[in-house]
């Protein structure tokens, strides 16, 4: 087994998904009249595997182009203006949207007790 640059974002991108799906499904009484929440603590534990465990299979490739890969690399690098990067602005983005999360789903638990 390995583990590559492909591998990591692969499982940054499926325990993403796999949080939204039992965010989704969370809200959903009718499903988890169900199957119960054990469905969703489920999902939610082999999200964390996945991200926690970022490895490739052996007979496992990765489909090799260097002009698409190139040209995300330099939309992700073009500068916006002084020092930030597209790829600076979006993450600075995904990390504000975290936190911002973060803190209202704080306030939400610090006001129901």
């Amino acid at each position: 087994m390995d583990m590559s640059v492909y591998s990591l974002i692969t499982a940054i991108i499926f325990f993403n998904i796999g949080l939204v799906i039992v965010r989704v499904f969370g809200r959903n009484t009718g499903f988890l009249v169900q199957n119960s929440t054990a469905v969703l603590l489920l999902l939610a534990l082999l999200s964390l595997i996945r991200a926690m465990f970022p490895l490739d299979l052996e007979h496992a490739f990765a489909l090799q182009s260097e002009t698409v890969y190139a040209s995300i690399v330099d939309v992700l690098h073009m500068p916006l203006g002084g020092k930030i990067s597209v790829g600076g602005a979006l993450l600075a983005a995904w990390l504000l949207g975290s936190l911002a999360f973060l803190c209202k789903s704080a306030y939400g638990l610090i006001r129901e007790f």
